[in-house]
């Protein structure tokens, strides 16, 4: 390991590198604080000091305090060397950024284990830093698997248009939403919400996510297929909103360990008639706007969240379902309380009031714009670079 001895006596630093010589250190040397600094700025800069408090140019003190504003990817270990020995004085050079100190004259048994005890940090903050970086690469892969999860930017359907917007507070996500074909005249289209943030609310969201996948096998929970008597699939049963609420509650129940459960709001969209029915399980209402008129909430019978409480359980009640007639121009917007709930610099929350005004100002932007605006005003809202809380927004407007 590279040691830099940074001292403007000759003799002290002779007497430091003949003192560390048996103990494989490549040494550089540096006659003023200056130069200390230049060598410390260096691509290959040691990893390892020995700063003499006063020096000409940069003292051994002021060089601590800007190599640790300036930051380093890579740990230097500093120790100061001092002729002084009053608490006030080592305090001082400890505050400066100093990890260590070394009173003058050392002695060389206590100068090789402070030096043994500075080379075990830098290899336990190498070995942090390592972990970290992978950790960063793994969750970075994590998000590109949940973001290809997610439905087409602008997926498109016969009589209707599905706009989206979906934003986590870190790199893995609470949030899920999702719109697919369920048959020839269904759509499924559902926001869900878990508990917390990061990679174990991503987990459970990936989970449900896959669980509400469509397909032709028995297990599917959106629908059941009707076979005929050689097992082929003739048609789909749909499961009712309600029905998909009840299984998801009952294949998801509340780690006792973790705590988690997740809010949904799940709907069944027939686009050639307009019908749409939903189930709400502790998720925010969803905001319908009549052919342009003013928006408003609309008043589902909202249910527990999906793993709070099971059928045995005092003060359940099973899920029940909103029915919806859609009509030409008429939208609907499926929201996670990420965007209701964010607070501005002066914790006030963006609320729902302020969800129906900014619906109400975009409404004739088209259904991909006003999702846009509508997640740039909860950020300008929130006047921090990251939100507090994931934000999904999916929303659909029946065509003629």
């Amino acid at each position: 390991m590279k040691l830099l001895i940074a001292d403007d006596s000759a003799v002290t630093r002779r007497m430091l590198r003949e003192a560390v010589t048996d103990w494989e250190y490549e040494v550089v040397e540096a006659a003023n604080g200056n130069e200390a600094w230049d060598i410390l700025q260096a691509e290959d800069a040691p990893r390892l000091a020995i700063l003499d408090w006063l020096m000409p140019g940069t003292d051994g003190p002021e060089i601590c305090r800007r190599l640790r504003e300036v930051g380093q990817e890579r740990y230097t270990y500093l120790v100061l060397l001092t002729s002084q020995s009053e608490r006030e004085h080592i305090i001082e050079g400890l505050q400066s950024g100093a990890d260590d100190y070394l009173v003058k004259p050392c002695d060389t048994g206590e100068l090789e284990q402070r030096l043994r005890a500075g080379a075990r940090i830098i290899e336990l903050q190498d070995r942090l830093l390592d972990a970290n970086k992978k950790l960063a690469r793994d969750l970075e892969v994590a998000a590109r698997v949940q973001q290809a999860q997610l439905p087409a930017k602008s997926p498109q359907f016969d009589n209707c248009e599905i706009a989206w917007a979906y934003k986590p507070c870190d790199e893995l996500g609470g949030d899920f939403l999702n719109v697919f074909q369920l048959d020839d005249n269904h759509l499924g289209l559902y926001l869900l919400d878990v508990t917390g943030h990061g990679v174990p609310a991503a987990l459970v969201s990936v989970a449900v996510s896959r669980a509400l996948q469509p397909s032709q096998f028995d297990t599917c929970i959106v629908s059941k297929p009707v076979r005929s008597q050689d097992a082929r699939v003739e048609s789909l049963n749909l499961t009712s909103p309600a029905g998909v609420a009840e299984i998801l509650n009952r294949r998801f129940p509340t780690d006792g360990s973790m705590g988690q459960f997740f809010s949904l709001v799940y709907c069944v969209l027939n686009p050639s008639t307009g019908w749409l029915h939903l189930v709400s399980a502790g998720h925010p209402p969803p905001v319908f706007v009549r052919n342009s008129n003013k928006p408003g909430y609309v008043d589902v019978l909202n249910g527990p969240p999906i793993g709070v409480l099971q059928p045995d359980d005092h003060g359940y009640r099973p899920y029940e379902e909103y029915s919806l007639d859609l009509r030409a121009g008429d939208r609907l917007f499926l929201y996670s309380d990420g965007l209701t709930e964010a607070f501005d610099t002066r914790e006030r929350q963006f609320g729902e009031h302020e969800l129906l005004q900014s619906l109400e100002y975009n409404a004739f932007e088209s259904l991909d714009e006003l999702v846009v605006r509508l997640v740039n005003e909860v950020e300008d809202w929130s006047g921090t670079e990251r939100v507090q809380d994931d934000i999904s927004v999916l929303a659909i407007e029946l065509k003629g």
